[in-house]
């Protein structure tokens, strides 16, 4: 279990000593310490993974998207051009990449690496949600609605979208647009609680 293999690697630091974990067990690892907000952790966990197994190089994904939350942006950048000198970029590539740029408030390579993304996969919902918030922190409110809006359409009900996308609306002085979308949401699907609330 998650549980069991966290123990064990925080006997192995206590100990200073070095024991093999598996790919699994170390991704659970570092899922474990981001979900307790413990990004220093997680960081030295991925580092001790790199050097465990040179070859998942994953783990330098990993490595530079924990870095970026703990705003270490440029150094994240730097990890992610030394994975993108090994791997041909893919889609997890791209998506941490968009954000590490988005934090450094590099918009149009950031929209390059998502409109990139969305060229390699078929699931393609994730991005159209971060495309919206990158146009709104762009400014470009008719572009964070329309990619809102195709999240929304593919299914996703989820209240804090729609309040974001109301005052999209209401920022680019188009409420009775909004309200027409809403109204169809709710004859498309009338039991949706969501759309009921807005």
């Amino acid at each position: 279990s998650r549980v069991a293999h966290v123990k064990r690697f925080e006997e192995m630091l206590q100990k200073k000593e070095k024991w093999f974990f598996d790919v699994d067990a170390l991704n659970s690892i570092i899922d474990y310490f981001i979900e307790r907000d413990d990004s220093n952790k997680a960081l030295d966990t991925a580092r001790f993974a790199i050097k465990m197994h040179p070859t998942a190089y994953w783990f330098m994904l990993r490595e530079a998207n924990i870095l970026s939350r703990q705003n270490n942006h440029i150094l994240a950048l730097e990890k992610l051009n030394q994975y993108e000198l090994i791997c041909p970029a893919d889609v997890d590539f791209l998506i941490i990449k968009a954000h590490v740029l988005g934090n450094m408030e590099q918009f149009n390579e950031d929209l390059n690496c998502f409109n990139e993304a969305l060229q390699l996969t078929d699931e393609k919902d994730a991005i159209y949600h971060d495309m919206a918030f990158l146009h709104s922190d762009m400014g470009n409110y008719d572009k964070a609605i329309q990619y809102m809006k195709i999240y929304i359409e593919n299914g996703y009900d989820d209240m804090i979208c729609y309040d974001q996308l109301i005052q999209w609306h209401i920022l680019s002085d188009r409420l009775i647009e909004c309200i027409s979308f809403f109204n169809k949401r709710i004859d498309a699907n009338p039991y949706s609680a969501v759309a009921w609330l807005c």
